[in-house]
């Protein structure tokens, strides 16, 4: 457990409790602890009402502030938050109902601990291989939805115009099929950014 949440825990819950009582809980929170969270939740957001987008850094800030997106920072106090990372232990009340989403496809890279997981009501996994490994180490709590970040690839969002001048831009044979992979985590130790980012 990250330390900080033991620093917290008692204060927040103890403001939780009286916001409560008042009847002043922020209903849902969206919490982004960087720009990616944003943009990997961006495609879930058009099926919500009334959420508050929580932001921990000003770097997030600024970049929801340049799209014109309203947020706040956090601590932020409600009784439902989602997020794409392990980090509910920054909402350490149990009456949270608490959903959390992977923020990268990845089934290769090492499992965080089986713990960050138990704390989420509901995680969502980008596979059903996933899941199948999740209940293999003793998650019950997970469910197979793929991954949303990708949603606009396959939903009409991307048309066939949009493709074509895609391709003529980056050279693609369009005699031959295309697969492109690449972790873009330099820390991970599987990265091949390197290879291409200076072509994009």
């Amino acid at each position: 457990m990250v330390w900080s949440y033991y620093l917290w825990r008692l204060p927040y819950k103890f403001i939780w409790y009286l916001k409560k009582r008042t009847d002043s809980l922020t209903q849902l929170a969206i919490y982004c602890a960087n720009p990616l969270d944003y943009v990997v939740l961006q495609p879930v957001l058009k099926y919500l009402a009334n959420f508050t987008i929580v932001v921990k850094d000003q770097k997030t800030a600024e970049f929801l502030r340049n799209k014109g997106i309203k947020y706040q920072y956090w601590p932020v106090f409600p009784r439902v938050v989602i997020m794409c990372r392990h980090a509910a232990h920054r909402f350490p009340e149990e009456q949270i109902i608490k959903i959390g989403f992977r923020h990268g496809p990845y089934y290769f890279k090492a499992w965080a601990n089986p713990t960050y997981y138990r704390m989420f009501d509901l995680f969502f996994l980008t596979s059903f291989r996933e899941v199948e490994y999740a209940q293999r180490i003793g998650l019950n709590n997970v469910k197979a939805i793929g991954f949303p970040k990708l949603d606009p690839a396959f939903n009409g969002n991307y048309n066939q115009e949009f493709l074509e001048q895609l391709a003529n831009k980056i050279g693609l044979d369009k005699r031959k099929k295309t697969i492109i992979f690449t972790t873009t985590w330099d820390n991970s130790g599987m990265s091949a950014i390197d290879k291409w980012i200076n072509k994009v």
